[in-house]
C-alpha cells in the first residue's frame, strides 16, 4: 500500500488512544510501497517514530509520515515552481 492510505488503515483497525506498540502488533503486517518501488512492513516503519501514544489516526499518520526513510521522499531537489535551485537575491522594490 501507498504510504498515503495507511491513515484509513489506522482508523478503521485502531481503537483510539492506542500506542506505538499496539499499532505495531495490530497493523505492522502491511507492506508499505516507495516510489522507488521498494517495500517495507509497516511495523518497520512505526518503530522509527519516536512518540509512544497516540490520540487518533491523524496523530499517529502525521508522526509515521513525518520519519519515514529517504525511500519515500520520492525525488529529492525537485521543485515544480520553476527551474533548478538557484541562489537568488532577495530584491526590495
Amino acid at each position: 500500500m501507498r504510504p498515503t492510505e495507511t491513515r484509513q488503515v489506522f482508523e478503521a483497525e485502531l481503537t483510539y488512544p492506542t500506542t506505538r506498540r499496539a499499532a505495531i502488533e495490530q497493523v505492522g503486517g502491511y507492506e508499505l510501497e516507495a516510489p522507488t518501488g521498494e517495500a517495507t512492513l509497516l511495523a518497520t516503519a512505526l518503530r522509527e517514530c519516536p512518540e509512544r501514544e497516540f490520540d487518533s489516526a491523524t496523530g499517529l499518520y502525521a508522526e509515521l509520515m513525518s520519519f519515514l526513510d529517504s525511500a519515500f521522499v520520492g525525488r529529492v531537489g525537485y521543485d515544480d515552481r520553476g527551474g533548478l535551485h538557484q541562489n537568488r537575491t532577495a530584491m526590495s522594490l
